[in-house]
């Protein structure tokens, strides 16, 4: 009650309305590659948010607003010790988005040796990876594995990983 009303009504020339951000879930990614980029400058560390998290971001309705998303960006590039963040990461209340990536739907269309059907499955994987990440370094730190075991798995199949990097191009 001590806002001088006079003062209100000068200010309010051009009244500026703001969308709350679950209604611009667009601007989320710009967002959390801002907070990333100022939070790794601040705190010289050099960490990345893998997309899974942006998935589970992008699910979320934001009550908090911007300031919500930019406090959760900050805690997960200073608590976390590794140098990208995933989606086991995030908070609780974060996890309960779906996850259709980390755990796919295998169905069975009729019985093959085990040993097949593996390999199916990771030949699979592994194209699925790189049609998202595009790159074999990006693929192996998702997967948990090492770049070499990408590529001699990708040869083993008969990949070929430079048409479908030109795929998504």
């Amino acid at each position: 009650g001590d806002f001088r009303e006079d003062l209100y009504y000068r200010l309010n020339v051009v009244p500026i309305e703001v969308p709350p951000l679950r209604v611009r879930k667009d601007e989320i990614p710009l967002l959390v590659a801002h907070f990333v980029r100022v939070f790794n400058k601040r705190h010289r560390l050099n960490k990345e948010i893998f997309p899974d998290v942006l998935d589970a971001l992008m699910e979320y309705d934001w009550p908090g607003n911007v300031r919500e998303l930019e406090n959760i960006i900050e805690r997960l590039i200073v608590t976390i010790p590794r140098d990208f963040v995933t989606h086991d990461d995030l908070p609780l209340f974060l996890q309960k988005s779906s996850r259709p990536d980390t755990h796919p739907q295998v169905t069975v269309q009729g019985l093959m040796p085990l040993k097949e059907a593996v390999e199916n499955l990771e030949k699979e994987i592994i194209l699925t990876a790189y049609s998202r990440y595009g790159s074999t370094r990006k693929v192996a730190k998702h997967l948990g594995v090492d770049p070499s075991t990408v590529l001699r798995k990708a040869a083993r199949y008969g990949l070929d990983i430079t048409e479908i990097r030109k795929e998504e191009d």
